[in-house]
């Protein structure tokens, strides 16, 4: 069970504003007007797969597999939308201006396993939302350690997992944190009967709830 922390190849950006969901519709089809916020599907730009989140009414996040200059795409449109790279790491600097560090987010990839396992016991979410069974195409916003984070199900190339966008800055002690409790849940299992160990993870949730 391992955390990947920023995969190479792997670039997310924003956009939003007053005219947001009809770039959103220009770039992606109509489709995406049918998703509510924190919902995402599977699309194409510029003949290369990406996935788009919708955070809010008109506000998306989408993660490309290509360094497309995303940016340009949108500024075309002459329309009243900002954009920003998420992960301005993953771009040599000299292209564009450098994201305020304050705004520079981080991805941790988890595996369907390591997630299902760690999540619910480490993180916790406001009552309308669960990261239990969180289904495929869903986000849920949450907290880890006392630090913001969205947790994102979806299929990246043909394969289904979990992220988790945070600050740059907490990205560390998230990992650090979800690894501690991997080797934890592993122990647990190979050494402890059935009855032990619901007991370690009542314990746990009980624990993550304090």
């Amino acid at each position: 069970m391992t955390v990947v922390i920023d995969p190479p190849g792997y670039y997310l950006w924003d956009f939003a504003g007053a005219n947001g969901l009809q770039a959103a519709r220009n770039l992606f089809g109509n489709r995406v007007s049918e998703l509510a916020p924190f919902q995402s599907l599977e699309s194409s730009f510029n003949a290369h797969a990406c996935s788009v989140l919708r955070l809010c009414e008109n506000n998306f996040r989408v993660a490309l597999s290509r360094d497309h200059e995303f940016d340009l795409a949108i500024e075309e449109m002459n329309l009243n939308v900002w954009v920003r790279q998420c992960n301005p790491f993953q771009r040599p600097p000299q292209k564009r201006q450098a994201t305020p560090a304050s705004d520079r987010m981080a991805t941790l990839v988890l595996s369907e396993k390591l997630a299902q396992a760690c999540l619910h016991y480490l993180a916790t979410t406001k009552p309308i939302y669960r990261l239990e069974d969180l289904p495929l195409h869903c986000a849920v916003p949450a907290r880890l350690q006392q630090k913001a984070i969205l947790v994102w199900h979806h299929p990246w190339l043909g394969h289904p997992r979990f992220e988790l966008h945070t600050a740059q800055a907490d990205v560390q002690s998230i990992a650090e944190a979800i690894t501690a409790e991997a080797i934890t849940v592993e122990i647990a299992s190979h050494t402890l009967p059935d009855t032990r160990r619901g007991t370690t993870a009542a314990t746990r949730s009980h624990h993550s709830a304090l």
